[in-house]
C-alpha cells in the first residue's frame, strides 16, 4: 500500500528518535509498502472492495515482522472485562489497523491509545486507516483517515500518528467482502479470502 498521508497528534516526526520509537515507526511504514493491494475501480456510490482482505494482509505482515498480536492489554473501565486489546505492540509503540468499521471502533482506538499513553505502556500510537478516496471504492460507512484527523484531536493524551493509505493500484477483481445474514437467521459460508 502507499501512505497517502500522515497526521501527527501530540508529537511530532522529528520527536520520535527522543522518544526512541523511531525504528519501529520506520518499520510500520516499510510494512505498509509491502503490503500489496490492488481494488477493483468502482463508482461512486458502488463500494465494490471488501476490506477484510486488506486488515488480513496487514496483520500477516505484522507478524512476519515479529510484532506482538493484541498487544498491549490497556485497563479499560468501559470493557465488560476492565481491559481492551491494542492489534499490535512492538517496544513502545502500539498499532490500530481500522479498515473495516465504522468512525466509533476509530475512537475506541484513540481512546484506548490516550489511556495506554497514560499508563506508559506505550510512548506512540499509530492508527492505519484508508485514505477517503480509497475508501470511497470499499465498504459502506467505514472510517477514513479524514475522520481520524478529526477524531484523534479530541484525546489531547493520545501521543499518535494517523496514516492514510491507499491501493497500490486497480485490478479486474474485487476485493471479496464478508458476508452477513442480513436478518435472515440462517448460517453462510464466506469467501475464502486467502487469494486475495
Amino acid at each position: 500500500m502507499i501512505v497517502g498521508n500522515r497526521f501527527f497528534w501530540k508529537v511530532t516526526e522529528p520527536a520520535l528518535g527522543e522518544l526512541s520509537v523511531l525504528s519501529q515507526y520506520e518499520e510500520v511504514l516499510e510494512i505498509i509498502a509491502e503490503t500489496k493491494i490492488l481494488l477493483k475501480k468502482s463508482a461512486r456510490g458502488q463500494f465494490l472492495n471488501g476490506t477484510i482482505p486488506i486488515k488480513r494482509r496487514l496483520d500477516e505482515r505484522f507478524k512476519a515482522k515479529g510484532w506482538q498480536r493484541e498487544n498491549p492489554r490497556v485497563p479499560d473501565p468501559l470493557a465488560m472485562s476492565g481491559y481492551s486489546n491494542m492489534d499490535w505492540q512492538k517496544g513502545s509503540v502500539g498499532v490500530e489497523i481500522q479498515v473495516t468499521a465504522n468512525t466509533s471502533r476509530m475512537l475506541n482506538d484513540f481512546r484506548r491509545m490516550e489511556m495506554a499513553c497514560e499508563k506508559g505502556l506505550i510512548r506512540l500510537g499509530m492508527e492505519l486507516t484508508l485514505m477517503l478516496e480509497t475508501a470511497k471504492m470499499c465498504t459502506d460507512r467505514i472510517a477514513s483517515f479524514e475522520d481520524g484527523v478529526k477524531y484523534v484531536q479530541r484525546f489531547e493524551q493520545a501521543r499518535c500518528v494517523v496514516i492514510g493509505l491507499v491501493q497500490d493500484g486497480f485490478g479486474k477483481k474485487a476485493l471479496p467482502k464478508q458476508l452477513t445474514r442480513q436478518g435472515r437467521g440462517e448460517s453462510i459460508s464466506q469467501p475464502d479470502f486467502g487469494d486475495y
